[in-house]
């Protein structure tokens, strides 16, 4: 069973938050993939990602 969208929302917070990069750039890409009905926020989070 895949998580919730918001399960991999928080979580890729927590990983901008711990200044873990990789793992939450790597997250955005897979939650786009996974929820592409999402893309707005998943590429919100990208922009965010690039401007830490």
């Amino acid at each position: 069973m895949s998580a919730r969208f918001i399960d991999i929302h928080r979580e890729f917070l927590q990983l901008i938050a711990s200044k873990e990069w990789t793992k939450a750039l790597t997250m955005a890409e897979r939650a786009e993939v996974i929820y592409p009905d999402k893309i707005h926020y998943t590429s919100f989070w990208k922009v965010h990602f690039l401007s830490c």
